[in-house]
């Protein structure tokens, strides 16, 4: 098992380390100039890792586990597998007038984390603030395949925070709008909807899961550099 689970992680790297190529790409020509072919192959890679390091983990009673021919435990099917492998490398090779060999070569990011960003999303954060940190903060982190199981559950729990912001606003606009509309000498009552709930148990969770994550990470690191420091003197 130990040797299935380090070829998972060997290929989630070698695919993170992609990703963190074409992030950087993405900065270099600007977000509206990004190709559809760079756009695709991020999001057939992230389909992988998530193959490799989320729903290899799944223990669902309709997991199908099986080996794949590159020494990794899937919990898809083989052949879905292979499809998004396949469509990887066609749209790499699309890609390669844009990111040469030699750019891929010379690229030296080897997942460096710097930590969980000091920013926080909490109470009250609305759909532009959100939407700013996931853009120029969290989509632009940089990751390894040990720290990826963290980062996935950050992610969930900033997206569930944006489409709440996101309900919460569409609901302050409804309310808005009634309160300017008058009938029959009367403002209309809106009824409070499950929008304010949903709101408010997620931005306590996501400003509880920035505090946690950041020391785990922080912890993380600095444990590493111990051992690097101990290999060094070795």
């Amino acid at each position: 098992m130990e040797q299935e689970i380090r070829g998972n992680n060997n290929w989630a790297n070698h695919y993170l380390q992609r990703l963190a190529l074409l992030k950087d790409f993405e900065k270099k020509v600007g977000e509206d100039n990004v190709p559809d072919s760079i756009k695709e192959e991020k999001f057939l890679l992230d389909n992988l890792v998530n193959k490799l390091l989320v729903q290899s983990q799944n223990k669902g009673y309709n997991s199908v586990r099986a080996i794949g021919n590159d020494g990794v435990s899937i919990r898809c099917s083989k052949e879905e597998y292979e499809e998004a492998k396949s469509k990887l490398s066609k749209v790499q090779g699309e890609n390669g007038k844009y990111i040469t060999e030699a750019d891929e070569k010379s690229f030296n990011d080897n997942f460096k984390w710097d930590s969980i960003p000091s920013h926080r999303i909490g109470a009250g954060a609305g759909v532009e603030a959100i939407e700013d940190y996931i853009k120029n903060e969290l989509d632009g982190l940089n990751i390894s395949a040990e720290n990826y199981m963290d980062y996935y559950e950050l992610r969930n729990e900033i997206y569930n925070a944006l489409t709440a912001a996101q309900m919460n606003e569409s609901k302050n606009k409804l309310q808005e709008e009634a309160d300017h509309r008058i009938e029959g000498g009367q403002v209309p009552v809106v009824s409070q909807s499950t929008f304010k709930q949903i709101y408010d148990n997620a931005k306590g969770k996501v400003k509880a899961m920035f505090s946690a994550i950041k020391n785990r990470f922080n912890s993380k690191n600095q444990d590493q550099v111990k051992e690097n420091e101990e290999d060094e003197r070795e």
